[in-house]
């Protein structure tokens, strides 16, 4: 009644009779009417409380709650996940994996039917457009590569809006569902329902945003590499080059002059005007049959890696994130809680706050002790070897003063050299990571870097299609005694999914990020040897970066697996054709292995090869099933494997090509700015006048000479802090104080306070002479202003 439902949704007993009371009209019916109007809803409201469990503690309420949304989970995992609807079985919105494939269908023919997708539409005129743009100064009859990124780019561009409306259509269906599970599970409790129904609301706002992010990033690796290492590519694009001469002498030295000509694997195209083009006929011939053959690659990739992550998000929603976002929602300031759960005793109240000061003195302290660590263990380690650092320091100036560097007197020039230096190493990063051009490393085969990356990439290919466990999937000398296990147990191919794969990904990451580092940082130094400063700083923030940059793939390379592992999926029609080519077999090889006469042990099976088959005698119930497992994992294999190197080369060149062009510059710049850097005014602090520069430098040589004898026999007494040989103390009093000049002094009060006090028989100038010594050998040897 609409009245109950009324009644029930107020927000107490009181209340509500209050609201009916008002809501009957003044002139009522006879003593029936007015009990039928005013009694029968209270009575209808006190049934409807007594339904009601009753919670009379916070446990009995935690427990509702805990079943309630464990109840609404498993739901959703039913129809979500597993595609079980038996809960909704006469409500065909809520057979939600069936809507899903139906809506990913509906994406992949969006994208197959959209204007991008046909081949005869103003046949090679775009082609011929952008070749007359590109070209150059350089020999003719080559194609530009840049010529095919710009068709791609644009064509990507216009599609890239379809993605976007399929996310936001999917997360609108799904939203519409998880809301109505968690209605069902929570209509018996209005707080939970109201906080479900906002988290389910917040949830699935995060959802969405987060697949429109991840999808704007997937087109902008598309837009940014042409790779793929599917075989198909290849031979679609040479099945359509076989008509390149029969169509370029229709249109330029056929007599006919046809305005229609058929090209295999097209159909029907118009040709009029192209024969005012004959000097990039065959060029735009080329380079459209190549954007053909690579587009259905592109449209795969965006449908299998749309599939992928689509599952997963649905799979982190119901397992993990949706739970979380229920609770905070129900115990933030706008759901009301469990009052119980929030309240907290005086003595954990205490003992929290003592934890806290604790804490935060602990990581007071902590800084302070690694700072003394770091310094104790650096002295300590010029100890043994110091008369070798006084050798490294000297060596040092004498470079130093034969290689002194620009010299800039105000911070514009300092700005504008830092500037400078930044972009040559852009420049020199995009030729050798990018463009592929090493005419400045051309004696270094490690620095050129694409070709040592494609190796990289073919290797890390090879590596998948090795690994051990591939022969649990390609047959090889291996029977199908895996597959009978696999059936019998119910497992999906998820389950079945190689651990060994996880790693080899990883792994790749882990190495090509290495080789990267090692490039970026090896230019980095280059371009600015004549500024230590920045060097340090460039250094700095390029092992940082790095850093950055190998956690960034890693964690997607990790998402990838993931993605693998729960989903089998792909719209590749190779599949169903490999599948087919191999269940070709089935009938001769179960007639082989369970009534041919002569009891082969060994049956040769086409695409898989010779197997033996004695112990599949044993399992003739689950034969025919156990060899189409087989079958459609090796072909489906096949396609994850593809997958797994098409996106790790889209993944690597977005993200050098952002390293490059952003992320490198913006992190040296707030390095040099940083604590640590000094700023931009330090480039102008370590190159004084050159006149300057070489009069200290040859003090410090003249320094470290002087005291080059002398600390390489007081060693043991510097490490001991102990006493020193008689004739080690003449050596010692021949060095003057003043000699080591104002810094000098300064250090040995400050890095040397325990050599003021040793008692050696030598006056005040002797004793601070050997702390001054020690102190130059820890430092750069250079009397800096």
């Amino acid at each position: 009644m609409k009245s109950s439902y009324t009644v029930l949704n107020s927000e107490g007993s009181l209340a509500m009779v209050q609201v009916e009371l008002e809501a009957v009209p003044l002139k009522c019916a006879p003593i029936v009417s007015s009990y039928n109007d005013k009694i029968r809803p209270l009575l209808d409201a006190v049934d409807k409380l007594r339904s009601l469990k009753s919670l009379s503690s916070v446990a009995e309420a935690i427990t509702a709650f805990m079943q309630i949304i464990g109840l609404a989970k498993e739901s959703l995992r039913k129809i979500l996940l597993r595609g079980e609807f038996e809960d909704y079985a006469d409500d065909d919105r809520m057979h939600c994996t069936a809507r899903l494939v139906e809506m990913l269908n509906q994406y992949s023919d969006e994208l197959h039917i959209c204007a991008e997708a046909d081949a005869k539409s103003n046949f090679l005129m775009e082609e011929i457009k952008i070749l007359e743009e590109s070209k150059g100064i350089s020999l003719p009859n080559f194609l530009p590569h840049n010529a095919f990124l710009i068709i791609l780019q644009g064509k990507v561009n216009e599609i890239s809006s379809i993605p976007i409306a399929f996310v936001e259509k999917v997360w609108s269906y799904i939203e519409e569902v998880v809301i109505s599970v968690l209605m069902r599970y929570t209509e018996n409790y209005r707080q939970l329902r109201l906080s479900a129904g906002r988290a389910g609301h917040n949830l699935m706002a995060k959802m969405k945003e987060r697949s429109i992010k991840w999808m704007l990033e997937l087109v902008e690796m598309e837009k940014l590499t042409d790779y793929t290492c599917d075989g198909d590519y290849v031979s679609e694009w040479n099945k359509l080059m076989a008509s390149q001469n029969q169509f370029i002498h229709g249109v330029l030295t056929d007599e006919k002059k046809p305005s229609i000509i058929t090209i295999e694997g097209i159909g029907e195209v118009e040709v009029g005007v192209l024969g005012k083009f004959p000097h990039v006929l065959a060029q735009a011939y080329d380079l459209k049959m190549r954007m053909i053959a690579y587009w259905k690659v592109v449209l795969r990739r965006l449908v299998d890696y749309m599939a992928l992550h689509l599952q997963r998000s649905v799979f982190n929603l119901v397992n993990k994130e949706m739970e979380a976002e229920i609770v905070n929602e129900l115990m933030g300031p706008y759901g009301g809680g469990i009052e119980r759960m929030l309240e907290e005793s005086p003595a954990v109240a205490v003992k929290r706050e003592k934890l806290n000061k604790s804490i935060k003195k602990l990581r007071d302290s902590k800084e302070v002790v690694a700072k003394i660590m770091d310094s104790i263990i650096t002295y300590a380690k010029t100890l043994p070897d110091i008369v070798k650092k006084i050798n490294d320091r000297l060596n040092f100036c004498i470079m130093e003063l034969n290689k002194m560097p620009k010299s800039l007197s105000s911070v514009a020039e300092a700005m504008t050299a830092f500037m400078q230096i930044i972009g040559l190493a852009k420049e020199s990063l995009r030729k050798i990571l990018l463009r592929g051009e090493f005419e400045e490393y051309a004696e270094d085969n490690r620095m050129q870097c694409t070709a040592r990356l494609v190796e990289m990439l073919n290797q890390y290919s090879d590596e998948l299609h090795r690994c051990p466990e591939k022969q649990l999937l390609d047959g090889g000398n291996q029977d199908l005694g895996g597959e009978q296990r696999y059936f019998t147990s119910e497992l999906s191919s998820a389950q079945c999914f190689p651990h060994c794969r996880e790693n080899i990904p990883i792994a790749f990451v882990e190495r090509v990020w290495i080789y990267i580092e090692e490039a970026v940082i090896s230019v980095l130094m280059r371009n600015s040897e004549n500024y230590y400063q920045l060097q340090l700083s460039a250094r700095r923030a390029g092992h940082n970066l790095m850093a950055k940059m190998k956690e960034r793939s890693i964690k997607w390379v990790l998402e990838h697996v993931e993605m693998e592992k729960l989903t089998d999926y792909t719209c590749d029609a190779d599949y169903v054709s490999e599948w087919n080519k191999l269940m070709a077999s089935q009938n001769q090889f179960i007639h082989g292995v369970l009534t041919d006469e002569n009891k082969p042990s060994i049956i040769a099976t086409e695409g898989i090869g010779e197997v033996e088959v004695g112990v599949l005698r044993k399992y003739p119930h689950v034969l025919a099933q156990a060899y189409d497992l087989k079958m459609r994992m090796t072909a489906y294999w096949k396609v994850v494997l593809r997958r797994f190197v098409d996106f790790m080369a889209l993944h690597l060149q977005l993200s050098v090509n952002n390293l490059v062009n952003k992320e490198m510059e913006a992190e040296i710049v707030n390095e040099l700015m940083g604590p640590y850097g000094g700023g931009i005014e330090r480039m102008l602090e370590v190159s004084p006048a050159v006149a300057v520069k070489r009069e200290k430098l040859n003090k410090s040589i003249k320094k470290l000479r002087d005291s080059k004898e002398v600390v390489a026999k007081i060693m043991d007494s510097i490490i001991t802090y102990g006493g020193v040989k008689p004739e080690t103390k003449q050596l010692v009093s021949r060095l003057p104080l003043r000699g080591f000049g104002i810094r000098g002094r300064r250090m040995m009060r400050e890095k040397e306070p325990e050599a003021t006090s040793w008692s050696w028989g030598f006056d005040g100038d002797g004793r601070r002479s050997i702390a001054a010594i020690i102190a130059i050998a820890n430092s750069d040897g250079i009397d800096n202003p």
